[in-house]
C-alpha cells in the first residue's frame, strides 16, 4: 500500500533544473463552479428588477436547473484536466452530480492525499453561498417569485385576519402574482357574507427584517360599512 509520503511524491512532478513543485489544482472549470451562486444570484436580480415579467417559477427553475447541469459538465472538464496535470486519483466528476458543493469537497479530499491545497474553490463555494442566501432574506422577491402561490395564500390570510380584527368575516381571493417589490401594491377581491366583492388594496411591506401584507385601503367595503 502506498504510504501518505509516497502520495506526496506521486503529487509532485520534476521540472527543469531539477526544481521539484506541486502538480496545479486550480483549474478554470472549478472555478466556474466555484462562483456558481454568485453567477445564479446576478441573473435572479437581473431578472426581477430589469425584466419583471419573465419572473415566474418556470423562469427561476431553468435559472437553478441550467447552472445545475452546467457543474456536472464543469466537474467532467475539471476531473479532466487534473488527470492531463499528472493527477492520478482526482474525485470522479459524477460526485458532481450530488451538488456542487458536494463535488468540491470531494475535489478537496483528493487532492490533499498527494499534498495539493484545492480547498480554497470549497471556501469560495460556501461563502458565496452565504451571500445567496443573505441577498434572498434582502430580496424577498427572489423567494415570493419562486413560490407565488404560498405568498398568495399567505396576503389571503394577512387580510382575513384584519378583517377578523374588525369584527368581519371575509372571503378573500387575491392574483395569482403578488407583488416582488417593497411598496408594491395589488389588488383582491373580498365579499363579506353575500356582499360584494370588493377591491382591497394591498401592499408588500417590510416588517423585522422580513416582509408583512399591509392593507392600504379596503375600498368599497369600507365606504359600504
Amino acid at each position: 500500500m502506498r504510504t501518505s509520503a509516497g502520495h506526496r511524491r506521486a503529487g509532485r512532478r520534476l521540472r527543469r533544473g531539477g526544481r521539484v513543485l506541486p502538480l496545479p489544482v486550480h483549474t478554470v472549470p472549478v472555478w466556474i463552479i466555484a462562483g456558481m451562486p454568485l453567477l445564479q444570484l446576478g441573473i435572479g436580480l437581473l431578472l426581477l428588477f430589469a425584466f419583471p415579467a419573465l419572473m415566474g417559477p418556470t423562469v427561476l427553475a431553468i435559472v437553478w436547473v441550467v447552472p445545475y447541469l452546467a457543474v456536472v459538465g464543469l466537474a467532467a472538464l475539471d476531473t479532466a484536466r487534473l488527470g492531463r496535470a499528472g493527477h492520478a486519483h482526482p474525485a470522479h466528476w459524477a460526485i458532481a452530480l450530488l451538488s456542487a458543493p458536494v463535488y468540491l469537497i470531494a475535489r478537496a479530499i483528493a487532492l490533499s492525499r498527494v499534498g495539493g491545497a484545492g480547498v480554497t474553490p470549497l471556501v469560495v463555494w460556501v461563502v458565496l453561498g452565504l451571500l445567496q442566501f443573505s441577498s434572498v432574506l434582502a430580496v424577498p422577491g427572489l423567494l415570493i417569485s419562486a413560490l407565488p402561490s404560498t405568498f398568495r395564500a399567505e396576503a389571503e390570510r394577512s387580510i382575513v385576519t384584519d378583517a377578523a380584527i374588525m369584527g368581519v368575516k371575509l372571503d378573500v381571493s387575491c392574483p395569482q402574482a403578488p407583488p416582488t417589490l417593497i411598496g408594491q401594491r395589488f389588488s383582491c377581491s373580498a365579499r363579506d357574507g353575500a356582499r360584494g366583492p370588493y377591491d382591497v388594496t394591498v401592499s408588500l411591506q417590510r416588517v423585522n427584517g422580513w416582509i408583512d401584507w399591509r392593507v392600504d385601503d379596503w375600498g368599497v367595503y369600507t365606504s359600504d360599512r
